[in-house]
């Protein structure tokens, strides 16, 4: 540590103060550096003053005034010495270097008496922080003067998770009572690329009370789809189910359910994207499968849609069931129903320009800390007026778009039937002649029985003489057809029987009811039911079940 008379060498003052020449002083500098150790990012300068006041008046108006000087932050200070190397002029006018960590700062200010109250010893000291560049003396002391991240890796089932973790940090000067700048104004430098099939799941950003340091961490996650996202989708859950039962022709009805939960973005400041949009991916979901299908010749018939809404929140649900006909051989062939096929229209890449609003580092909200609106509360100063917080208009919701329509298509007609049931019942009945004898009726009439009884069907005790049956020729047959079937698109004729065995039928009796059972998304469905009646001259033989009917 050295000590030298100003006098001889040059000047110190500070914020109007100028010290004289009995003063001696020295100085420390410390070389700063970022946070990673790369570089220094600026000097930081100490000064310390030992000095005398005398007054034969007294030192008490001399020590206020020095203390009011000495002792307010941020203030012009100028160090001009021919020992120290170039005009150390911090926030001087004229001199365009400033200090950047809201300096200059005093530190102390020790007061000691000499022998009586008319001479005092004092020292003070003042830090500050400036660049210190090269000898041409170019600098900057506004913007940014660090920025240093990390990056970590987290590899679960094969998928990565990617964390950024960093600060940025600027030079900040103090103008009379309010901040000149605000770190979070160069939030715009920290935009990681997002690579494809990944989605921002957080970004975090804190900024420090002197608003002159960012901190953030932004956290990146491997999307587990194999198909990419539509655009504007943040959150989508999908599965289309495939399942089969047996029904009529010999074959299957291959049951379809399609369901999807979707949450939408929101392209500007409270603006949501309009939840058409996601009917309209849900949609196009289901109609690429179905079109599928059909292009395999199967019938689809569509038998429900349902959809639901978060009322408040960004959820949207939807769900659509539709049945397809197979044949015997294809049971277990569900690929043909559509499952298992990409899901075509998306882009991985599109899909991350849409979001760009959504994983923008302000997000969609936009919020940022003004400047102007940080105000620095000085008890020496009036108080100041305080910008804490302006709202700016909402823009107007987007315009609805044209919703997608599901209809379904008229099948050919031997694929047309959704139920056919074919039964028939054959029955003989011999010529019996019964001959009863007079006799006094039974005491007891047969006993009711409730449903719940274990035992089997009571006729009544027998009881009397038996009636006499005389039988007399050869048995007569008669057979009942009886049925019911659902139709899409056709109405359904009225059956017949050809043969039964080796007997032709001829019809006697019958009934047959038909209706609209309803409309399927603009498909007619029909229905019947019947029981015709029908003799046989003779006896059938063996008669085996109706084939399955194609028409």
């Amino acid at each position: 540590m050295s000590f030298s008379h100003l006098a001889t060498v040059g000047t110190l003052s500070y914020n109007g103060y100028t010290f004289d020449g009995a003063s001696q002083v020295s100085v420390h500098v410390e070389f700063v550096n970022d946070d990673a150790g790369r570089t220094v990012i600026y000097h930081k300068h100490t000064i310390t003053v030992r000095f005398m006041v005398n007054d034969t008046n007294g030192t008490d108006g001399d020590m206020q005034n020095i203390r009011a000087r000495l002792s307010k932050q941020g203030q012009a200070l100028r160090f001009l010495g021919h020992g120290f190397g170039d005009d150390l002029s911090v926030n001087y006018s004229g001199s365009g270097l400033r200090d950047v960590k809201w300096g200059p700062k005093p530190k102390i200010l020790h007061w000691e008496p000499v022998g009586s109250d008319n001479t005092c010893e004092v020292i003070w000291e003042v830090e500050t922080c400036v660049p210190v560049c090269n000898t041409s003396g170019v600098h900057r002391t506004t913007g940014i003067m660090a920025l240093n991240y990390s990056v970590s890796f987290r590899i679960e089932r094969g998928l990565t998770t990617r964390v950024i973790d960093g600060y940025l940090e600027i030079a900040q000067t103090r103008l009379l009572a309010s901040t000149p700048d605000c770190a979070d104004m160069y939030r715009h430098y920290i935009n990681p690329f997002l690579p494809l099939e990944f989605e921002r799941v957080d970004s975090d950003w804190r900024v420090s009370l002197d608003k002159s340091r960012l901190e953030f961490s932004i956290t990146d996650r491997q999307i587990p789809s194999r198909n990419a996202y539509p655009d504007h989708v943040t959150k989508i859950d999908a599965e289309h189910r495939v399942s089969w039962v047996r029904g009529n022709k010999g074959g299957m009805h291959l049951r379809n359910t399609i369901t999807a939960n979707i949450e939408l973005g929101r392209t500007v400041q409270n603006q949501h994207i309009s939840p058409s949009y996601a009917w309209q991916i849900f949609g196009t979901l289901v109609r690429q499968r179905i079109d599928y299908a059909r292009a395999q010749n199967k019938f689809v018939m569509l038998e429900e849609v349902i959809a639901s809404e978060e009322l408040f929140g960004p959820g949207h649900s939807f769900s659509a069931s539709y049945r397809m006909l197979m044949s015997v051989g294809e049971i277990f062939d569900f690929g043909k129903s559509g499952i298992w096929q990409p899901v075509g229209g998306t882009d991985w890449g599109r899909w991350r320009t849409s979001m760009a609003r959504m994983y923008d580092n302000r997000g969609v909200a936009g919020l940022t800390q003004l400047p102007a609106g940080d105000a620095i509360i000085d008890l020496c100063v009036s108080s100041p007026s305080i910008n804490w917080n302006a709202g700016n208009p909402a823009p107007p919701p987007p315009t609805p778009t044209q919703t997608p329509t599901f209809q379904n298509q008229r099948p050919p007609a031997n694929q047309s039937y959704l139920k056919l049931k074919m039964q028939t019942i054959v029955n003989g009945r011999s010529p019996v002649v019964r001959q009863a004898i007079m006799q006094a009726p039974p005491q007891t009439q047969t006993p009711n029985q409730t449903i719940h009884s274990t035992d089997g069907a009571n006729f009544g005790a027998a009881g009397g003489v038996d009636d006499i049956l005389q039988a007399a020729g050869r048995v007569r047959n008669a057979v009942v057809l009886v049925g019911s079937a659902l139709r899409a698109g056709y109405e359904i004729p009225r059956p017949g029987l050809v043969s039964v065995g080796t007997q032709t039928p001829v019809e006697v009796a019958g009934q047959f009811a038909s209706d609209t059972a309803g409309i399927f998304f603009g498909l007619p469905v029909y229905r019947a039911s019947w029981a015709l009646l029908y003799d046989l001259p003779n006896s059938p033989g063996t008669v085996h079940p109706l084939p399955n009917m194609e028409n």
